[in-house]
């Protein structure tokens, strides 16, 4: 119930706050995100968009690992200029 009432209670709308953090996902700096919003006319701080972007990222479980079921190594030798080098391919199957 906490959890829903502090959002009822947020100053920016929730569509408005989920931009922001695309934006700084893609590679915007929080300074770069601010000025994004101010020309939406949303006049909010860098510092409140870093709340947003931690907010979401404590609320997001942790991305699985992937994890290899096989892996086929070739090692092949060849000789390039003279000199003996080895290629390497690894192969997830």
């Amino acid at each position: 119930m906490l959890n829903v009432e502090c959002r009822e209670r947020e100053r920016t709308a929730t569509p408005v706050r989920a931009f922001a953090v695309r934006l700084h996902a893609t590679g915007c700096s929080l300074r770069e995100t601010q000025e994004i919003l101010r020309l939406f006319g949303v006049e909010r701080s860098h510092q409140a968009i870093w709340q947003w972007v931690h907010q979401v990222a404590d609320s997001v479980p942790d991305q699985p690992e992937a994890k290899l079921k096989r892996v086929a190594v070739d090692e092949t030798a060849v000789k390039m200029d003279g000199e003996l080098c080895w290629l390497y391919a690894a192969i997830d199957e």
